[in-house]
């Protein structure tokens, strides 16, 4: 089944705010508007750390000012070494964003509204993939609790917004993704991190954990056309999953990484390290039945990709 084609009638003489759009996946949002020839460039507004601090009331309002669309990408992100010993700095950046844009966004009677949560606001741990039934049944994993917890009230305040204020506003829950243009510094995850080590000309990969745990790593692409397609199709107060379909475990990700790097040093686990949640994988069928979504990209194939970005675009500069 194919993803289902955006609509540029939808998306005609619309003014998008993106928030967050000097990270990762804003930046994709942006781009993908443009290339798709859904939005120009003029009538796109970024904003990000550079443009002002939105956990202000004042600089939420002026940021939404004018604006007919918003996608709510901003958050206190970083790895698991920042999020476990951060955590009460997380929660509370993340909450003041997420409340100043909120209500920033009702105030000036937006159109529409696409709120951006995380797989880690789910439980710690399930058998089950996660379905969107399972967000509030238990607490997030201790070492992303304040970011789990506050990633959790970004979905919450879509559904209470919608139902108090009538609020055009919806919310999507994307899992691990990665690709080209992902961060490939010290605050990476697991994806982009494996790849640097790899290419670093180190004699020994350390892998944290025993590479047991399953995870569901979803190409930026596919999370960009979640985003977009929830802005054009998923009911207000309503949120979705956004994944990859499909369940890779750490030591056949390590394995596929090593073999595109051509990585010839030493593997090594390292047990002391935490594993995390045994298996973090995402339920998409709701998303495929309420907006169309159905992942394009590959595993094997988004790698590849992910890489070859590397190599030229980082890598190169070093």
């Amino acid at each position: 089944m194919a993803m289902r084609s955006l609509n540029p009638k939808w998306w005609k003489d619309k003014r998008v705010l993106v928030t967050g759009a000097d990270g990762f996946i804003g930046e994709r949002v942006m781009s993908t508007l443009v290339e798709l020839g859904l939005v120009p460039a003029s009538r796109i507004r970024p904003y990000g750390l550079p443009q002002g601090d939105l956990r202000s009331r004042s600089d939420a309002r002026w940021a939404v000012g004018g604006c007919d669309v918003v996608l709510h990408l901003a958050a206190d992100v970083g790895a698991l070494s920042y999020t476990s010993t951060h955590s009460a700095d997380q929660y509370q950046n993340c909450s003041g964003i997420d409340l100043s844009m909120i209500e920033a966004a009702r105030h000036a009677g937006v159109s529409r509204m696409v709120m951006v949560g995380c797989s880690m606001a789910y439980p710690f741990s399930s058998a089950a993939a996660l379905a969107e039934t399972m967000l509030f049944e238990g607490a997030p994993s201790e070492s992303h609790f304040g970011y789990g917890l506050a990633k959790r009230n970004t979905v919450a305040l879509a559904v209470l917004y919608a139902r108090q204020h009538d609020m055009p506003i919806s919310a999507i829950i994307p899992n691990n993704a990665y690709g080209p243009g992902d961060h490939f510094d010290d605050t990476a995850h697991v994806i982009p991190s494996l790849i640097r080590k790899c290419c670093s000309g180190a004699p020994e990969l350390e892998v944290w954990g025993d590479g047991r745990p399953i995870r569901d790593f979803v190409y930026v692409d596919d999370v960009v056309m979640g985003v977009l397609l929830a802005a054009e199709h998923l009911p207000p107060g309503d949120f979705v999953n956004i994944g990859s379909g499909t369940e890779t475990s750490i030591a056949a990700l390590v394995d596929a990484i090593v073999a595109q790097t051509g990585f010839g040093g030493t593997i090594r686990y390292n047990a002391d390290k935490p594993n995390g949640e045994a298996r973090r994988v995402l339920d998409i069928s709701k998303a495929a039945s309420a907006i169309g979504y159905k992942p394009q990209m590959p595993l094997r194939v988004g790698l590849h990709r992910t890489l070859e970005w590397y190599r030229q675009k980082v890598r190169s500069k070093s």
